[in-house]
């Protein structure tokens, strides 16, 4: 069933064709099918890519774009406001006076200042941009006539801004046999998955915001992870957007073993939470090792014993737990023979000052 024949029978007004949204002419009283969803801050260099990306996309349906403007400090919000005035039918501009962000890290992403009237939500912040024209086309006809799957998302390139350096993500071996798509859930999610959450597009119906606040450590993983809970995804097999990469972006000052670190917190969190959820443990046994690995590797013994300790209480790997206390244990070793030995250098040093 094609999509022009399911919103019909769910009363949607569509075109018979996809149409460049900036030519569509719909009447107040229809609602959009979708809500594009920018959340931006300190973007002036991207936001007028990551705005014709919207604008430039074809579909049989209204879509709306909200744009959320955290407080930016540069020029960013004048960029959005002389898109907001040529395109007032399709921009639904939000101006924040005071940084979210810096007020709550941890909902500040799920603000929701506009009322998202679609039945569908698709992201894409401020410093990336799409590609295709048929993105949301494509996404959303599928979604219409798949109602077993909570969201799609598609493939896409990162920009490295610095060197100009695009690259294909790393679902590429998921589609070796040409496929059109693959399906995801928790196992796919465990066994290793690349999604950019520029690409994805989810029904707003399976999804409350609320559920964010209940977690310390909200990411875009606490999304997917939220959905898969209510239903499967989707990978689409096109290419459909850029993530870009650059010295402004979320990660770009934070050290590995930082990302490493909410990582595991991320996980260990979720997995708490979802204890039903065979993969959610496996996920975050992994994400606890690559934690504790990183801690090692620079000598924080203690830390990676307490992480290793937790670790093996809440999912019994009693093994990997008594590898890290034998090197818990050489290390302290190796320690109190360091402080031995300095003490008696200390001790000959002022014995033969006298």
């Amino acid at each position: 069933m094609c999509l022009s024949e399911i919103s019909a029978a769910a009363d949607y007004h569509l075109l018979p064709s996809p149409v460049p949204v900036t030519l569509h002419q719909w009447p107040e009283t229809v609602s959009p099918l979708v809500s594009v969803v920018c959340m931006t801050y300190n973007h002036e260099p991207f936001i007028r890519e990551a705005i014709m990306g919207f604008l430039m996309q074809r579909t049989t349906f209204k879509i709306e774009i909200l744009i959320h403007d955290d407080a930016s400090i540069d020029k960013t919000a004048d960029i959005v406001k002389e898109f907001e005035h040529e395109f007032p039918m399709l921009i639904k501009p939000t101006y924040q006076v005071e940084n979210q962000y810096k007020k709550n890290p941890k909902t500040a992403k799920y603000v929701q200042p506009c009322e998202r009237k679609g039945k569908y939500i698709a992201f894409c912040e401020g410093d990336d941009y799409w590609t295709d024209p048929l993105k949301l086309q494509k996404q959303v006809e599928f979604l219409e006539a798949n109602p077993g799957y909570s969201f799609s998302y598609c493939r896409f390139e990162t920009l490295n801004e610095e060197t100009g350096e695009v690259q294909p993500d790393n679902n590429g071996k998921l589609f070796e046999k040409g496929e059109a798509l693959v399906e995801f859930d928790f196992e796919r999610f465990y066994k290793g998955w690349h999604m950019g959450s520029q690409t994805l597009v989810y029904r707003k119906s399976m999804w409350d915001p609320a559920y964010a606040r209940k977690y310390k450590y909200a990411k875009d993983i606490h999304l997917i992870v939220h959905l898969l809970l209510q239903g499967k995804g989707a990978c689409l097999g096109f290419s459909g957007a850029v993530y870009r990469k650059h010295k402004g972006g979320v990660y770009s000052g934070a050290s590995d073993i930082d990302n490493a670190k909410l990582s595991y917190l991320c996980y260990r969190e979720i997995y708490q939470k979802n204890r039903q959820e065979y993969f959610l443990k496996l996920k975050y046994i992994r994400f606890a090792k690559f934690y504790i690995d990183h801690l090692v590797k620079v000598d924080k013994y203690a830390k990676a014993f307490l992480v290793a300790s937790i670790l093996m209480l809440q999912t019994r790997q009693i093994n990997y737990y008594n590898t890290i206390a034998a090197h818990f244990a050489r290390h302290n070793k190796n320690r109190a023979k360091a402080r031995l030995r300095n003490a008696f250098v200390r001790l000959r040093t002022a014995f033969r000052g006298r």
